[in-house]
This record gives C-alpha cells, sequence and structure tokens, in this order.
C-alpha cells in the first residue's frame, strides 16, 4: 500500500518537485552512477533516480542517484524485491556501462585435481566452531558497523588489528587497510605471498559492514550477527587453519573485509577495479556472505547468477571429497545481490556459496535483531562454510604435488621402501623456521640404500648437500638451515627392501655456526687468498668439512681453517659457507674486495 501512495504521489506533482515535497533528494552534482535488475527500474525512480533509457538493456538498467539515498535504496531494494542490496555503484558512466551488459554465467576457471587429502583432511577436523562465535560476539560489539559512522571506521580498525594478531610472526604474511575516497570505513587485508606463484591470487572474503537500512545513523543498533559477522568470522577462521599448517602457499591468499556493500558493493568493487587495472592473475574468488542461519532443508546453497559455473562445481566436488555429509542446492539471488558481483564484473571467476535459498534466508537481516541468537549460537552452520573454505584454499593455492615424490612430515617415518640397484626414490621436506634438521634412513644390512639430500636445490646424483657414503642402508644426513625445502633421493647402490627415512626437525634460534673471514689478500699477479677459520666440532666419525664458495665447493679440509685461492680482475665478490660433509652449515659470509679507482 505505501508503494502505491507513492508511486501515485509523483505522478500527481511531476518531477523534481515531487522528490523534495515527499522528502527525497533531489539530483545533485554529487550523484553516483548505478546499475540494477531492469525488473528494479521503477523501485530506483522512488528514490530520485535518473534512468537512461538509451544506455539501459533488457537485463540492466543504468542510472544516476543522490548518494544520500543509497541506504534507502537497499532497504527498499531488501523489502520490495527480497534483495541484499541489488545494485552496484560505480564511479563513472563507462563502469556502469560494463557492468550492465556483463552476463550472468562465465565458466572460465580451469579445475586443479583435488590432490592434498593429507593436509586438508586434519584441517577439517580441528574446525572450531567457537572461534565463530567468539568473533561474531566482537563484531556484534560494535553498536553498528555502517559505512559512514564512527563505529562503522571503528570496526574496521578492529577487524585489521584481529587480523594482525592472527599472522604474527608469520614471514610471508601482511596486513593492511584499503582507503576508499568517497566514505571513511576502509576494507582490511590479508595477504599470504605464494612462494612459487606469488602473481597467481586466490580470494576469500566477507563484508564488515552492517545496516538497518536508511535509518542507520550513529548510535543506531545494528548487529549484523549474520549479515556479515558470520562470513567474517568464517573468514577468519579459515585463514587460522591455513596459518596453523606452517606451510606458506604455493599461490598468494588474499583475505578481505569488505567495507560498504550494503549500499552497492562499494569496497569490494573498488578493490577488484584496482587488481583489474593492474591486470593481476586472480584465479578464483569465494564469497562468504551469511554463513550462520539454516534455513532450508540442506545446508549450502550454490548462487548461480552472476559466478562461474566451474569454480561453484569445483566447490561441490570439494564437498563430495572431504565433507560429504554436507548437502548442497543451487538457487539464484538476482543482481549484485553480494560482493562476488564487483569481481564477476571485472571478469574474475567467482562463487557464492550461501545459508539458505534465498527465499528462506534469515528474516531478521537489517534489523536491531540480527543477533547470534536469531541464527545459530553455536555456529554449527557456518562451520560448514568454514570446512568448505579451508578446502577450496588448500586446492587452489597449493600446487598440485610431483607424481612419485612423497612430502615427508617431521617425525613421521616412510617405511617399506624397496628398490633395485640404480632405482631412485624422491622425497620433499619443507621446514618453516630456523633450525636442526635431521634425514635418517634405516634398513637391513643385505641392501645398500644412497641418501642424498638438496637444499634449496633439485637433488640427483651430481647435485647434493649430502652424500654420507656408507656402507648398507643406514645413512645420515644433518642440517642446519634457514627455513626452506630439503629435497631427498634414496638410490640402489645395490638391491634393498624394507627400508624407512624419517625426517626429524628441531628449531633454533640460529641457523649455522659462526664463520669468520680472518684475511683476505689480492696479489698483482691476479690470484686472490681468502683466509677462513670456524668453530664447530666434528663429532660423526669419517666427517669432513666442505669450503663452498657461491655455492661452489671449492675445497675439503679436516681443520677448522682455510685458505681459498681465486683468479681476480681487480674485483673479488664471493660469498662463502662451509658445511660439514653430513649437512650441518656455517652461516654465509660475504667478501667484497673492489678494484682501486
Amino acid at each position: 500500500m505505501v508503494m502505491k501512495k507513492t508511486l501515485l504521489a509523483l505522478a500527481l506533482l511531476g518531477t523534481t518537485s515531487a522528490y523534495a515535497s515527499l522528502g527525497i533528494p533531489t539530483s545533485t552534482k554529487d550523484d553516483v552512477w548505478i546499475t540494477t535488475d531492469a525488473d528494479a527500474s521503477h523501485l530506483i525512480a522512488q528514490h530520485g533516480a535518473t534512468v537512461f533509457p538509451g544506455i539501459s538493456n533488457k537485463n540492466a538498467v543504468v542510472a544516476k542517484i543522490n548518494p544520500k539515498q543509497l541506504a534507502a535504496l537497499s532497504s527498499h531494494m531488501h523489502q520490495a524485491k527480497n534483495r541484499c542490496g541489488g545494485y552496484m555503484v560505480h564511479e563513472s558512466k563507462s563502469a556502469a556501462l560494463k557492468a550492465s551488459s556483463m552476463s550472468k554465467v562465465i565458466s572460465t576457471f580451469e579445475k586443479p585435481v583435488i590432490s592434498h587429502q593429507d593436509t586438508v583432511n586434519p584441517l577439517i577436523s580441528q574446525v572450531e566452531p567457537q572461534n565463530i562465535v567468539s568473533t561474531i560476539e566482537s563484531l556484534m560489539g560494535f553498536t553498528n558497523r555502517f559505512y559512514t559512522t564512527s563505529t562503522g571506521i571503528a570496526a574496521s580498525d578492529w577487524l585489521l588489528s584481529y587480523w594482525q594478531e592472527k599472522i604474527e610472526g608469520v614471514s610471508y604474511a601482511s596486513a593492511r587497510q584499503i582507503t576508499h575516497e568517497e566514505y571513511p570505513q576502509k576494507s582490511v587485508e590479508v595477504t599470504l605471498l605464494g612462494a612459487k606463484y606469488p602473481d597467481e591470487i586466490v580470494v576469500v572474503g566477507g563484508h564488515l559492514d552492517s545496516t538497518v537500512g536508511s535509518w542507520t545513523t550513529e548510535g543506531t543498533i545494528s548487529p549484523g550477527a549474520d549479515d556479515d559477522a558470520s562470513g567474517i568470522a568464517t573468514v577468519t577462521e579459515a585463514l587460522r587453519l591455513m596459518l596453523s599448517t606452517g606451510q606458506q602457499p604455493d599461490r598468494t591468499i588474499k583475505f578481505y573485509g569488505y567495507a560498504a556493500e550494503e549500499v552497492g558493493l562499494r569496497g569490494s568493487q573498488d578493490i577488484a577495479e584496482t587488481l583489474k587495472e593492474e591486470q593481476a592473475n586472480v584465479i578464483s574468488v569465494l564469497q562468504l556472505d551469511m554463513t550462520n542461519y539454516n534455513g532450508s532443508a540442506h545446508d549450502i546453497t550454490f548462487m548461480e547468477d552472476y559466478t562461474d559455473s566451474n569454480l561453484t562445481e569445483f566447490l561441490k566436488e570439494l564437498i563430495d571429497t572431504y565433507t560429504s555429509e554436507i548437502t548442497y542446492s543451487s538457487d539464484r539471488c538476482g543482481y549484485a545481490c553480494s560482493d562476488h558481483a564487483s569481481w564477476h564484473n571485472q571478469g574474475y571467476p567467482a562463487a557464492m556459496p550461501f545459508e539458505s535459498m534465498f527465499s528462506d534466508y534469515n528474516s531478521h537481516i537489517h534489523t536491531s535483531d540480527d543477533t547470534l541468537e536469531n541464527s545459530d549460537p553455536t555456529a554449527s552452520h557456518a562451520t560448514k562454510f568454514a570446512k568448505l573454505a579451508i578446502a577450496y584454499l588448500v586446492e587452489t593455492s597449493m600446487d598440485e604435488p610431483d607424481a612419485g615424490v612423497i612430502e615427508l612430515e617431521n617425525n613421521v617415518p616412510v617405511e617399506g621402501l624397496t628398490a633395485g640397484y640404480g632405482d631412485e626414490q624422491f622425497f620433499v621436506f619443507n621446514s618453516t623456521s630456523p633450525g636442526k634438521v635431521t634425514f635418517k634412513i634405516d634398513g637391513l644390512p643385505s641392501g645398500d640404500a644412497d641418501l642424498y639430500v638438496s637444499y634449496e636445490k633439485d637433488v640427483n646424483v651430481d647435485s647434493f648437500d649430502c652424500r654420507p657414503f656408507q656402507n648398507g642402508s643406514r645413512e645420515e644426513c644433518v642440517f642446519d638451515k634457514p627455513a626452506g625445502q630439503f629435497n631427498i633421493m634414496i638410490r640402489g647402490y645395490r638391491n634393498f627392501d624394507n627400508v624407512s627415512i624419517i625426517a626429524t626437525f628441531e628449531e633454533s634460534s640460529e641457523a649455522g655456526f659462526p664463520l669468520d673471514l680472518a684475511s683476505g689478500e689480492k696479489g698483482e699477479d691476479g690470484e686472490a687468498s681468502i683466509s677462513l677459520t670456524w668453530q664447530y666440532d666434528l663429532t660423526e666419525s669419517g666427517d669432513y668439512f666442505i669450503v663452498k664458495r657461491d655455492g661452489v665447493n671449492v675445497g675439503a679440509t679436516d681443520y677448522t681453517e682455510y685458505v681459498d685461492v681465486l683468479e681476480h680482475d681487480g674485483t673479488v665478490n664471493a660469498e662463502y659457507q662451509v658445511c660439514t660433509s653430513t649437512g650441518t652449515c656455517s652461516e654465509n659470509r660475504h667478501y667484497n674486495f673492489l678494484e682501486s679507482n
């Protein structure tokens, strides 16, 4: 009834004067471009929007609107169209035109082989519902998280601090806030830099703002527990689990808490547009918006519009593989229902698993009653999304294991190894901090398995940092190294069977025994001599020292001193390291002697 009266008033009063008489702000020089579904053109007109029929199309409407009407438009969309948001705000006419022509579905995501069961299964069992509850409660503690209020700003500051605590001490992790020009609330980003493919980016996010509609101001109660504290809490738990592996991802992962989602997906649009302008290679995007209200008979609903169908199917395959007890279905949520649409608009593969069928979602959202008690106080429903999120992150950010290469875990033996003469078996071990790493093989004396180990490079019979040269199948290599990757090979010198290998790691504050460059002389005959001394006691029988210059072996000795003689052309520039024959190494020391001017 209210809608009919409003339309009648507009018809009787005319254009600008009609909007003014109803208290609707008229157009100004600060008007913003928006796009929405074609079936919502009459609705945006009720908020003083100027629709441009000539550049609209059958799927989407292009318009300009007073920014003061955005919150009211969101509320009206929610009530009349059963949509969250339902429109996108753009910085220019050209951006609006681009968004009006985006297809509803793309299929560009290249599905990787699901191959990280050894990592994902333990992580799924470690999801803690109470962590999700705690994060939701903390976000509910803000009076509201609206994009223009002081508490909305404070919520962003809190999330930055909260995520910074999670990544403290992780060398490959960073956190920052992202400033948006037209409103004060900032988005929050955590980046886990990829070890192998840092330019390939995997994204997961939710929005940190909350609203109760056009009347959200300072002091308005808008807890936003389900919409979308639940999504931020789920993202946070996925971040914790990813860090708990102690393993740097192969691809870069970005975790987002988007600002200003409720008023046109503004934060996520800024971010997606910026990455597109930078030609960033975003592999996939997972949007978590409302995860803690079980409103339908099944657990998870995948939205099929403005998403990538291949990515959606991949997420379903992850559920079938790792959490087959979770049930799912599909639905549509309409134009710009959440931040995944921002990424989709830039051509990036995006997907959105949702808490229910769209017609069944939590009726308390956008009200003061959107509390934990009115969704799931135990967060058992959001836990299902956290399990999916961590499976998604591992399988998309980690490279597929090399065929035939076995990944060793700390203090977990691999047993029953059998091979013939000349056969080779390969292993890999990743240390996450400086420390002592020991590799040991053991087997029957009748066979002879040879152990080869390389640090941060390929291993083969001609490339290794440790090769004990012992008879039989009992050999050991010990390293003191910074965090890094060890590549291991066991090769049959004679046939062997029932051999085991184990890697053990002991963390230490220092990596490498002291090495001193005692002196250096540069002769006029083109020869230079560098004197090295070090402190280390050989404890293994038959052990000796290997001197390396620029990573290449240049000498061996039983003593704790060595003089390296090398040719020079006026400049000496070399890096030295001394290692025992069983793999324990000194610190690196650099010697530099420049040619005189």
